[in-house]
């Protein structure tokens, strides 16, 4: 009687176990393919009368998930559940248990997998926008690339360069890649060393120039970046530099 005693409780435990292995595996398999979501705070207080850090409270389905995220920064990424999601924006400690009214309510559709930006920025008439942007985190053709994907959400034009890293200024040649004008976006591939004659091998890096106006446009930001292999390097330009509000926010992850 003691061994089948014993016999059953083993046979428990062994289903028991086998049941809790199967709802663990059902739970990974449900976060497997939750979307990877950063979101970005491209709201300069100042043009909307807010002190200039704006700092905001995002909840998600009614959950605090991002606290006192501030201008000019990427967070993220945070795994949602695909479906219907609720994302309400609040000023920083003033969430919906205080009684206050959200900055804004949005509703997005998630997919699964899905990898985007949700960004907060001010538009050419400095009315809020809130928008999905997708995030291209596939892997490169070539493994020794670097993805860059520039999002011009500022006012003013961007100019993409590449160069060479050792003497960009003597002699060696600059490539434009493209010209930005606010609303455009931009995805390019850099290998971290010169693949043609007669650089070859030489170490590269990439330049980010902001300028505004036409004619007598002005250079408002210009800085060099390091080409980072297997990487993808998302780039959001926010504000204005007429208000002294402009912003370069950066987030750096690895393709998949």
């Amino acid at each position: 009687m003691k061994k089948v005693f014993l016999c059953f409780f083993s046979m428990f435990f062994l289903l028991g176990g086998v049941q809790i292995g199967l709802n663990a595996q059902e739970a990974f398999d449900q976060a497997a393919d939750d979307a990877r979501v950063y979101f970005l705070h491209g709201v300069h207080g100042g043009a909307i009368g807010e002190l200039p850090t704006f700092p905001m409270d995002i909840y998600i389905n009614g959950i605090l998930k991002i606290k006192n995220a501030k201008f000019g920064k990427v967070v993220g990424p945070k795994k949602i559940s695909p479906g219907n999601t609720s994302i309400d924006v609040y000023r920083a400690g003033e969430g919906p248990d205080t009684g206050h009214t959200p900055l804004g309510e949005y509703n997005f559709v998630f997919k699964p997998y899905e990898n985007v930006t949700i960004a907060a920025y001010l538009d050419a008439d400095y009315e809020s926008v809130v928008q999905k942007f997708n995030n291209d985190f596939s892997p490169a053709g070539d493994p020794s690339k670097c993805r860059v994907i520039v999002h011009n959400m500022g006012v003013g034009w961007i100019s993409l360069e590449f160069f060479n890293k050792k003497e960009p200024d003597e002699g060696h040649p600059m490539m434009i890649a493209e010209i930005l004008e606010p609303g455009d976006k931009c995805v390019f591939e850099l290998a971290k060393k010169t693949l043609t004659e007669p650089h070859k091998g030489e170490q590269m890096a990439w330049r980010l120039v902001i300028g505004e106006g036409a004619d007598n446009f002005i250079i408002t930001y210009n800085n060099n970046f390091t080409i980072k292999p297997g990487k993808a390097i998302l780039v959001y330009v926010v504000g204005s530099y007429a208000l002294n509000t402009l912003k370069v926010a950066k987030k750096t992850a690895k393709l998949q």
